[in-house]
């Protein structure tokens, strides 16, 4: 759907919004928007590099709206400023495009400087609880998750909450450049919390495995036939998948990232593909496939033609269009 790595889809008010990370001078993060997750708008950078900051080589953006405080919170992780070790940066907006800002204009870290970490991955449970998963490092990438609170700009871990969650131990997480778990994005279905993993390296093929869990500080217990996405003939390098559902809120999709073709990595590509569930016949937790990597022609996600005025507030020859278009394709 656009180039770049390490992709975020965030829906809000009926509009998507996606965050890809880039290095061009002091631009960190970059922002598209579209209403229906085929068709992007780039909307231009809304987090900068500021000369009063000591963090650089930055990655894996991820946003959140925060009810309690009404505000946008990013997080994503880069070097400190010795380059001895990665952290996990916050920084706060009152839109969804931002300008994402830290408090006091001082930058700020999730954990104290010196614990290397990537990642920050935030999710909201059903009982408003806002929980980060992030990777640190330690004979191999390790996922853990925290409960934080986030209020005026300010995020800060919940005492007694940190767990690690996933080590990487499988055949398709050691590949030769490392032992890696990494990612861990969380959606809930039929009461489990099911957890997405990039397994491998990222200059390897990549790929995507998951895990289940009845609570979700764990334990978290991998499918069994795992990788649930992996490369192919004419896409290579699938991972760092992101969860998102559809217009009408009935599908889930996974946004992910792809090599630039096969054998070089970069520029990286963004792609989405269907996420759908399926019985399990021993009476398990459903199992979680994805529909990809798909290279034909897909079904766009559900209700991109439903007219809906309240979109945007306004009617526009957009709107118009896709009216007309839901009309003559439902021959209504």
């Amino acid at each position: 759907i656009f180039n770049g790595a390490d992709p975020e889809i965030i829906y809000h008010e009926g509009t998507y919004y996606a965050y890809r990370r880039v290095s061009e001078g002091t631009n960190v993060v970059r922002a598209y928007s579209s209403p229906d997750l085929v068709n992007w708008t780039d909307r231009g950078i809304v987090y900068k590099h500021l000369d009063n900051y000591t963090g650089n080589s930055y990655m894996s953006p991820n946003v959140i709206y925060n009810k309690p405080d009404g505000l946008f919170y990013l997080f994503l992780a880069g070097k400190n400023a010795e380059k001895t070790s990665s952290c996990i940066y916050y920084a706060y907006g009152e839109s969804p495009l931002g300008p994402f800002v830290h408090v006091d204009g001082k930058q700020t870290t999730l954990h104290e400087i010196g614990i290397s970490e990537i990642g920050g991955a935030p999710f909201v449970d059903e009982d408003g609880k806002l929980y980060l998963t992030f990777c640190r490092f330690g004979g191999g990438n390790h996922i853990f998750i925290e409960q934080v609170e986030a209020m005026n700009g300010t995020v800060k871990p919940v005492a007694g909450t940190l767990r690690k969650i996933m080590s990487p131990t499988e055949y398709y997480e050691i590949d030769g450049y490392g032992n890696i778990a990494e990612g861990g994005i969380l959606t809930k279905h039929n009461g489990y919390y099911y957890m997405i993993m990039a397994s491998g390296h990222y200059l390897g093929n990549y790929g995507a495995s998951y895990a289940v869990a009845e609570n979700i500080l764990g334990p978290y217990t991998r499918y069994e036939y795992n990788e649930i996405m992996s490369h192919n003939a004419f896409v290579d390098g699938v991972g760092d998948c992101i969860f998102i559902k559809s217009p009408d809120q009935s599908e889930l999709w996974v946004a992910y990232h792809q090599h630039k073709e096969i054998g070089t990595v970069e520029l990286r590509r963004t792609r989405i593909d269907k996420v759908q569930f399926v019985k399990d016949v021993n009476g398990g937790p459903d199992i979680m496939t994805i529909n990809g990597p798909s290279t034909t022609p897909q079904a766009v996600p559900s209700n991109i033609y439903k007219y809906d005025i309240n979109r945007d507030g306004k009617e526009s020859l957009y709107d118009v269009m896709l009216a007309i278009t839901y009309s003559v394709t439902n021959k209504e």
